[in-house]
């Protein structure tokens, strides 16, 4: 599995690198490092698309990331919010770790892995139900993402997973 995904991994810098030329993914890592953000897009609940906003914080826990040839970081991240799905209001979370690969001053792309989970206030028939009556569901999250850095310190950024497809701003601090 591992090596796998370092197979896929190792592809996938080299077709980026082929595409966008050998000076991309070059250069100095970026100074900041804790972000702030929001997101608003699709959210899923079960196969049941609805809307989902997300407040995001990430802090950037290993400078020069696992590929020592490119300009890379990676970031602890925490999602969180509300998912507004038919009859129901569920809350959103996730704890992930984010790699962020460094295009350029404009671009970075990210892809992310960790944990996700639901909590709804009321019983929501999929789930099983607490004595409380509340649900709850806990899953493996992973997904792409890009950011584009619209000024200085705030880049717009587009997510996405099996549970979100989402685009909003970051701000770098």
């Amino acid at each position: 599995m591992k090596r796998n995904l370092m197979s896929v991994v190792g592809i996938s810098l080299f077709l980026a690198v082929t595409a966008f030329g050998e000076k991309a993914f070059k250069g100095e890592a970026p100074t900041p490092t804790f972000n702030l953000g929001a997101m608003g897009g699709i959210g899923v609940l079960n196969g049941e698309v609805g809307a989902s906003f997300q407040g995001t914080a990430a802090v950037k826990v290993i400078n020069k990331g696992f590929a020592d040839d490119i300009n890379n970081q990676v970031f602890v991240e925490a999602q969180f919010g509300p998912l507004f799905v038919a009859n129901t209001t569920a809350f959103q979370y996730s704890f992930l770790l984010r790699w962020d690969f460094v295009k350029d001053a404009d671009w970075t792309f990210y892809g992310i892995g960790g944990l996700g989970g639901i909590v709804t206030g009321t019983a929501y028939k999929p789930f099983p139900a607490s004595p409380a009556g509340a649900t709850s569901l806990f899953y493996p999250r992973f997904g792409i993402g890009a950011m584009w850095g619209l000024f200085e310190l705030v880049s717009v950024r587009f997510e996405l997973s099996h549970e979100l497809i989402g685009l909003g701003a970051v701000v770098l601090l």
